[in-house]
Order: structure tokens, then sequence, then C-alpha cells
């Protein structure tokens, strides 16, 4: 087929791809025209360049995709499969033509391909003349809630036909009928065990179990992997998984996988531009639903239908249904009936340190031996990283930009162990430097965090302490702090790395250097890879991995024992009912001291705060209250009517944040006491406030199953206090305004004495020293900061990857594109 030239009348004859998304089926025609249509729009974009020759593999491999469910399953997709095929079909044929050296085998070798899977295209074509036969019961059932699901695609699919389904039908499922719905969460423990959906019937397999067991099996089984998991899951999680067959559907998820759209045809559409996205050939569970679907050792075992996934994962889940949709570890429900007696709270007289420094200087407090890792018997962690280095990471690092300053990364490790003394020695009494650093590919992201945390002080002085005749400390006497027998760190290699970094931007002073050690570590470590890539990624998951990891890494508590930290964080019946109604001031120390049994680091003292988030039964009146910490608190941007991306102030988010929310219609909680889904209303109370605050605005709103962003104008002070007192709640405070009285101040305040405050003590000022900024939008954005290094308290510094500009004017500082602030409280 001749290659014709594409013009504007041509173009009229077509249906455009925007045309079909809302329908809810369309005939072989349309499609076949729409296919043309979307081939050529391909072609116009890209004039037949190897970027042509990449977007035709891509819409074979969904084609494909969709034929291995058809020979296993007998059915597929078979409209979206058609429409891939034909495009695909097209394109190639426009190559006719071009100079056979370009493109000569390449093309040859697709051609080939593509007259290998015409037969698997002629069974396709069969499935539209049998579109219409009777559904099964579970699809009919499916097809009721046509007119009341709420979904982005406007209708409700037919499971086995579709790969995923989006939060709004997933709720609705779990409502309707709860217990022929199996969710698995596809994340390690520890993500597992801090947040997941709010539901009962939910397990957890980790990603790592899927992979070694087709490592030590060639060809594993559904049995093989029950096996393995019989010591891996609780007794209830087994439990479901040996019913998994039972389950009409069953549903996985991982923390934000998903397709560019909600609707099939609408999800192709980043292949008209140049951005990175996810299709369905990169499902992560495909290993999974073999196993589950296609690897049964006895067929009695095979799943009933086809498993989805959560299109966009945990996250967009969150952001859907908020902290009412997810259950953590430590979520605890109450009935509202009053304990008389608070001393049933087991608040006893005992010493307690105020501060993490304050472990330091005293040693009180500190924990065994055992889990500690003293000078004497520290095991070098660059020598642990080097040995797993060989073994595990074997990528390269990532080359630098062609725009951007590049700058070769030495490994000087000898020569700064004998130097580092005489450098820190010659400091000031802050780390005061500017330093650019190199944007290693779509490393913005990365950059812009290390300049705020390289100049909060009390992190930097922990890790890299000054070097003065009245301190005299060892430079490496973090260290000592590093708890190797900490399964959820990282056996201190990504605090080793940061140390080195740190010292290297103060031997780079007033220059720049190439990060590339450190995101090749970091990225090797994160979940899933995460940042080991050269795409973008959002630096707030970056900040809150890493602080996240600084914790696990320096936390002196290890509770290795499961039975042992149930002791710790569960409450007796009486106690859980006493602590629903204490005020706010009394329960939250409580509270922190139990959380500081089980986490007690210089990350947890310097940046951590606390929330409490009650959910409120509008018909029981049941209480549900968790206290949460937080490192980023993240706060809603208002929406006024008639004000769209209007200027704002960061005291009217902060207001947003904290105000009552009535969960109504599909955003209804699931009460205990009910045992059904009930109008409720929400409530969340700052109840501490650390010493670092870092503020993340959530400027990212999914609207019509797409991200949009807020481009308001915040307000928020610069060299001016930011005065938080107002928001901590003192003696007395009540999240529930009829308990006010329950317990009396003075009683309050008695058994506050036997507590520490821990610098929760008023007034709460603040002042800013870091400002994240970002440009664009979710995936093709631009990171930069301004940043407060200097001893001169009102010189800000802006960081721009390796540029950097000092001097800044406030009004540069205050900007439209704050993403991100760190205040320092003093």
């Amino acid at each position: 087929m001749a290659r014709h030239e594409h013009n504007s009348d041509k173009s009229n004859q077509f249906m455009s791809l925007n045309e079909i998304v809302l329908n809810e089926a369309v005939g072989i025609d349309v499609l076949k025209r729409c296919s043309i249509q979307f081939a050529d729009d391909l072609w116009v974009k890209y004039s037949g360049t190897a970027t042509t020759i990449k977007k035709i593999l891509t819409l074979l491999e969904i084609f494909k995709y969709q034929v291995n469910k058809l020979i296993r399953l007998g059915s597929c997709d078979h409209e979206l499969a058609y429409f891939c095929f034909k495009s695909a079909q097209h394109l190639i044929a426009s190559f006719n033509g071009f100079p056979a050296k370009k493109f000569g085998p390449l093309i040859e070798e697709i051609i080939k391909t593509i007259e290998t899977l015409r037969p698997n295209m002629h069974e396709v074509e069969k499935c539209f003349e049998t579109q219409n036969l009777v559904q099964s019961d579970l699809e009919s059932r499916f097809a009721k809630l046509k007119h009341t699901a709420t979904s982005a695609l406007g209708h409700t699919r037919i499971t086995k036909h579709f790969d995923f389904l989006t939060p709004a039908e997933l709720n609705h499922y779990l409502r309707s009928s709860p217990t022929s719905v199996l969710i698995i969460d596809f994340r390690s423990k520890k993500e597992y065990a801090y947040s997941h959906i709010n539901f009962s019937n939910i397990l957890n397999i980790e990603p790592k179990t899927i992979t070694s067991l087709f490592k030590e099996k060639p060809s594993p089984t559904d049995s093989d992997l029950e096996s393995l998991l019989e010591n891996n899951l609780s007794d209830e999680e087994f439990r479901l998984f040996r019913r998994r067959h039972d389950f009409e559907l069953v549903v996985m998820y991982n923390l934000k996988f998903g397709l560019f759209s909600d609707n099939k045809y609408e999800s192709l559409m980043p292949l008209l531009s140049d951005n990175d996205t996810s299709f369905l050939p990169d499902n992560p569970f495909r290993n999974l639903i073999d196993l589950l679907m296609f690897r049964n050792e006895f067929l009695s075992s095979r799943l009933r239908t086809y498993p989805l996934f959560l299109n966009g994962g945990l996250q967009r889940w969150y952001q859907t249904y908020g902290d009412a949709g997810l259950t953590r570890e430590s979520y605890k429900t109450f009935d509202n009936n009053p304990v008389k007696n608070p001393s049933l709270l087991g608040v006893q007289q005992s010493k307690y340190l105020r501060t993490f420094q304050d472990y330091l200087q005293s040693g009180s407090e500190a924990p065994t031996s055992e889990n500690l890792v003293r000078d004497r018997n520290f095991v070098n962690v660059e020598e642990r990283y080097r040995s797993r280095e060989k073994s595990n990471l074997s990528f390269e690092p990532p080359n630098t930009s062609s725009s951007t300053p590049t700058a070769e990364y030495k490994d000087s490790k000898a020569s700064a162990n004998s130097n580092v003394s005489l450098e820190l020695k010659a400091a000031s009494e802050k780390l005061n430097f500017s330093t650019g650093l190199t944007n290693l590919g779509n490393s913005c992201y990365m950059n812009c965090i290390l300049q705020c945390l390289s100049a909060t002080p009390h992190l930097s002085d922990f890790l890299v302490p000054r070097m003065s005749n009245s301190t005299g400390r060892d430079p490496d006497s973090y260290k000592e702090h590093i708890n190797l027998n900490n399964s959820l760190g990282s056996q201190g290699i990504i605090t080793v790395m940061f140390v080195d970094l740190l010292r290297d931007m103060f031997r780079n002073k007033g220059k720049y250097f190439a990060p590339t050690k450190f995101k090749k570590v970091v990225g090797s470590l994160s979940p899933g890879k995460q940042f080991a890539t050269r795409e973008q990624q959002d630096c707030i998951e970056f900040l809150n991995f890493l602080l996240d990891s600084l914790h696990e890494d320096l936390n002196q508590r290890s509770v290795k024992s499961p039975e042992e930290r149930r002791a710790i964080m569960e409450l007796s019946e009486e106690q859980e009912k006493a602590r629903e109604y204490l005020p706010v001031r009394l329960a939250s120390a409580i509270e922190w001291e139990r959380y500081l049994k089980l986490n007690f680091s210089v990350i947890v003292d310097v940046f951590q705060g606390q929330y409490v988030s009650q959910l409120r039964c509008l018909e029981c009146q049941m209480t549900s209250s968790t206290y949460n910490s937080f490192s980023t608190l993240s706060l809603p941007i208002p929406e006024k009517a008639g004000k769209m991306n209007g200027p704002i102030s960061l005291f009217e988010c902060l207001d947003l944040f904290v105000e009552t929310e009535l969960l109504d219609d599909d955003n209804k909680w699931h009460c205990p006491k009910c045992k059904k889904f009930t109008k409720s209303t929400k409530k969340l109370v700052i109840s501490r406030l650390p010493r670092i605050l870092i503020i993340h605005f959530k400027r990212f709103k999914i609207h019509n199953g797409h991200f949009r962003k807020l481009e308001n104008f915040i307000n928020y002070p610069v060299n001016d206090d930011l005065d938080l007192t107002r928001y901590w709640p003192p003696v007395g405070s009540y999240i529930n305004p009829s308990l006010t009285g329950y317990l009396s101040e003075e009683k309050e305040i008695e058994l506050l004495s036997h507590l520490p405050d821990r610098l929760q003590t008023p007034p709460f000022r603040y002042k800013l020293y870091g400002v994240v900024n970002h440009f664009g939008n979710l995936t093709t954005g631009h990171y930069t900061a301004y940043v407060k290094k200097s001893s001169h308290l009102n010189e800000w510094n802006y960081f721009d990857d390796a540029k950097v500009s000092r001097g800044c004017l406030e009004s540069k500082v205050l900007n439209q594109n704050a993403y991100c602030l760190f205040y320092r409280r003093y």
C-alpha cells in the first residue's frame, strides 16, 4: 500500500479517536476508520523516524497481550486488539518508498511479525460476531450496576474483556457485594503495614516472592506459590488465599501503576506525544496473574474470572477517598461508652528524655548493645554496599544531559577520610555552602530536596558535626547509631551515601558536581527501583522515601517479634474506650510515647509531628480515632467559586485541612458498629508540631480521569514569622465539643506532668528557609529551589540544578510555583 499525503479533506472522512472514547461499543467499520486516522496522526507527528518504529512495536505488544488472553481464556478486549493491529498495519505500510538502507531489515522483520499474527487477527474479528451472546451471571450482575456506578468511562465494563477498574468502580463493588471480592496488595510488607485499602478480604503478596519463585523453579505452579505464602501470610490472609477461587472478582494493586486514562482508547493518546507512560504490556502483575490463572496444579484452584488491577494503584485510591479509604497498623476503633477511671491509661511516673539530642548526650534510655553498632564492632557499611553492588546493582550511572553542565564524579573516599576533619574545622557555625547539583536526567526532583535538607542544621549537625575545640566530635560519630539489625532499614547504606553527599557538597562549595553515586545507590534501593530511572518523579515521594530510609537506618528501636510489637501497640478494651474520651493534649502525649517505643531517631525528633483523624458515624455516633505521625504536612488548596486558580493564603489551606468533612455518597465510611457504609464526618487536628515543618501543597487533582494542576498563587511568610500556635490544641481541648470538661483541666495537667513535653510548649513560631518550586505538569515538569543557606539572615540562594544564583529578593522567593515549604521553629 503506497503512502498517501495526509490532508484536511482526507482527515474529515474519518472519525477521530476522541469520538469513540465515550462510545459504549463500536462496530468494526468505525474501529477500522479510526485506526487509520490514528495511524495518520502518528505518521504526521513523527514522519517515518525511528520513533515511528517504536510506536508500531508498542501497538503490536498491546495486540499480542490481548491475543494471549484470547488464546488462554477464549475472550479479550477484541475492540482494542483490532484497533492496535490495524493501526500498526497501516503505519508499517506507510514506509513503502523509504530507502531500504535506512530501516529496511527492521521493516521486513515487522512485516513478517504482522503476517505471523494475521491468523490471530482473524480470531479477534470473530469476536465481533459473538459480541451479543448471553452474558454470565457475574457479567449480568456487573451490567446491572451500569446506571449507578460512578466511572470515568460513563459505564460499567464486562470484566473478562478488560484489565483494570477505577477506584470508583472498585468502591461500588466493595459496597454492593463485599463477600465476592478479594483484593491483593502487591507491595512490600513494610508498605502494606503502613497503609492499605480498608477492606476485610485483603492480603499482601510481596513482588520479591514472585520473582524468587520464578528464579528457583522453571515452571512454578500456584501450589508452589501457596507453599511459599503459608509461612509469609497471617492465618487469616492465608485462609483468603486458599479460597481465592471462590471469589467472583479479584483485584490487584501496587503503589501507583496505571494507564494514562480510564478509557481504553484514550489510554493510547500518549503515543501521539513524547510523554513516558505505562501501557498494558507493562503490567507488573503479569507473573502473578499467570500463576493464578494459567499455572494451576489443579483446575479447581483457578480463579473464576481474570483478575483486574486498580488503575492508578493505592495512590489514586487515597487521592479519591482519603484516610477513610485506608487502614494502618495502629488503627483503633472505639465505642462511645465513658470510662470513669482515667488511671486505667497506665500513665506512670518515669524519667524521660526531652529530645534525641538528650539521648545522645546522656546515654539514657539506650537500647541494648546488641541493637546498636559501636566503633569497636562497626561493620564497614561501604563494604556491605560494595558486596551488594556486585550482586544486585548492574546498571550504569545515567549519562548527563547535553544541555546541562556536567561534572565527573570521582570516588575520593580514601582522601576524604584524611581531609574531612580539616575541612569541617574550617566550616563556620553552620554548613553554609552553595553548591550546584548536576541534572542526571530528570533528576531535578532529587536535587531540589537535597539542597533543602543540606540546609537543615539539626540534620547536618548530627550527620556532619562541627569540628570545634568545644565539641571534639568524631566526624564519623553518626555511624555509632546505625542499627544494622533493623530489617526495615538499608543497613546504613543510604545514610552513609547521604553523608558522603553532604561532604562532597561542602568540598565543592561555590561550584557544582554530579551526585551520580548517590542517585545510583538510592535508586537501586528504592521500592521497585523507582528512583533509578531517568523518568521524572514527584519530589515529595523522594523526600518521604529518603527521610524514611534515614529514620530506619538510625532507628534505635529494633522489635523483631510480632508478639512484642503487638504488646506495645495494642491496648486493652478499657484503655481503648478511655483513650477516645481523653482530651487531645493528653491522648496525643500518650500515643507519642507508645510510638517512640518503636521509632526513636534523629529524624523523628527533628521532622516528625502528629495529627489525629477522627471518623464519626452519624447514625450510631460511634467514633474511630487514629493518631498518625507525619514528616510532611500535605495541605489541600481551596477552590473558591468563581475564582479558579485565584490567590489564597497558607492559612486558608491550613483551615481547610482541619475543617470537618462530610463523608457521603461514594465517600461513606464503613461503620464497624453498624456494619454498613454510613454517612459520617471526618475531622483532623494537628496534635504535635515538629522542629522542622515541611509543608506540601496538593497542587495535582484528579478531574475527569486526568490530573489537573492547581496554579493558585499561595501567600506564605518569607522573612516574617509563621505562627501556628492557634492550630495546636492546648489543655482542655477535645475533638468532640460535647465531651468538653469530661476530664478537668487540673487532672489533665497532673497526668501530663508525668509525661515529657518533648518541645510541645507554645508558642509555635517558624522561619522559612527553603522553597521547592514546580513548573509544568505532572509528567513533564521541572523543579528548582530557593534556600537560605548563608549566615546573612536575609540572603536567599536560587538553585536550578547546577546553576546557582545568590542574593535573591524576597519578592522572588514568594512565587506562584511554590510546591513545598521548609520551616524551622525558633
